[in-house]
């Protein structure tokens, strides 16, 4: 793994997202920030390029159902033992519906993608390129140091970036603007390195992150992603605490559908936006977790924070009949989704 100082990709920011000028302003939500410390010498590394890694989710894991489903998560930098842990305690019930919905998601987006190449002449858009990128070379990240300065000189929105290699699904670059440290509550170099070194924390209950991964897979097929959740800063030295916040997800496809490139737009919202998108789509918020009676408003999920931690563990989940049936009410919903998704791409 080399490390290089925060020069780097594409010109271009997600369109999604809209330009960081046009956003809200961070400084508008002081109440909801955490303490920032001084420090006497700058971090100055934002990003990190990655020689091939050992893939050590854990071998003794590869056979577990939740394996491949789980790999791009501890790629993206998440803890592997929680992750694993949350998701292979689930009931065996909830497994199996994840499992075959998830497999019978991609069967039909390979064939919806075999459609479409063969429609289109099997050229991928040129003919001749590499792998995978069609008539194009894939993106040298060196090329996305005008989208960086762009990004460092904000302060509004938290901006996180990495690049794959979309044949074997590795990451190859991470960048994060400045912002990202402020909005998770640590230092710049405990974030970048907790990322490297696949250390991130869920920065959430169990319950939501079980929903926020289910949602993320029904929702494959799309480029683009607006939600809104209930983020717990890393640092707890001065007790649980959250803030809300809007999430944009922006992937960039190759001409095979693959992902190549993720964005992250995060910025912390105020109680009335997030209420305001609770109502005008129930999903969009803490997605799925309506399907479990959950349609709390933004402060009572700012006011529950600690509390909901304790109770939306999985030990509890487990333990629990109320915990219980909000995983029953959870399974039925992705049944259901699952279906009406594969009637979709027949």
């Amino acid at each position: 793994m080399s490390h290089r100082p925060s020069q780097a990709i594409s010109p271009s920011a997600s369109t999604a997202a809209g330009s960081p000028d046009s956003l809200p302003s961070f400084d508008n939500y002081s109440a909801q920030r955490s303490p920032r410390i001084q420090r006497p010498i700058p971090y100055s590394i934002n990003r990190i390029s990655f020689s091939p890694e050992p893939l050590t989710l854990g071998a003794e894991w590869s056979t577990c159902w939740s394996y491949e489903l789980l790999k791009r998560y501890w790629e993206f930098g998440l803890q592997a033992d929680r992750l694993l842990h949350i998701f292979n305690n689930l009931p065996a019930q909830l497994q199996h519906t994840i499992s075959y919905g998830l497999a019978t998601l991609l069967n039909a987006l390979n064939k919806k993608s075999s459609r479409a190449h063969e429609e289109g002449g099997g050229g991928g858009g040129g003919g001749g390129g590499g792998e995978g990128y069609g008539s194009s070379c894939p993106p040298d990240s060196s090329m996305y140091w005008l989208e960086e300065d762009m990004w460092n000189k904000n302060e509004q929105v938290a901006f996180l970036r990495i690049l794959w290699d979309p044949v074997n699904h590795r990451r190859t670059d991470f960048f994060t603007n400045d912002m990202m440290p402020r909005l998770c509550g640590i230092h710049k170099e405990e974030l970048v390195t907790r990322f490297a070194s696949h250390d991130a924390p869920m920065c959430m209950t169990d319950l939501e992150f079980i929903c926020y991964i289910i949602d993320d897979v029904l929702n494959c097929d799309k480029k683009t992603l607006v939600r809104y959740f209930r983020y717990g800063y890393w640092n707890d030295e001065l007790g649980p605490r959250c803030v809300l916040v809007q999430h944009i997800k922006d992937k960039q496809l190759d001409w095979k559908g693959r992902s190549y490139c993720t964005k992250h737009y995060m910025r912390a919202v105020s109680a009335e936006e997030f209420d305001e998108a609770q109502r005008r789509d129930p999903n969009c918020t803490r997605p799925l977790m309506w399907s479990t009676g959950d349609l709390r408003r933004a402060d009572e999920l700012s006011r529950d924070y600690k509390i909901d931690r304790e109770q939306e563990c999985m030990e509890n989940l487990l333990a629990t009949e109320e915990g219980r049936l909000k995983l029953q009410l959870l399974e039925e919903q992705v049944k259901f989704q699952v279906s009406q998704m594969v009637q979709h791409f027949r």
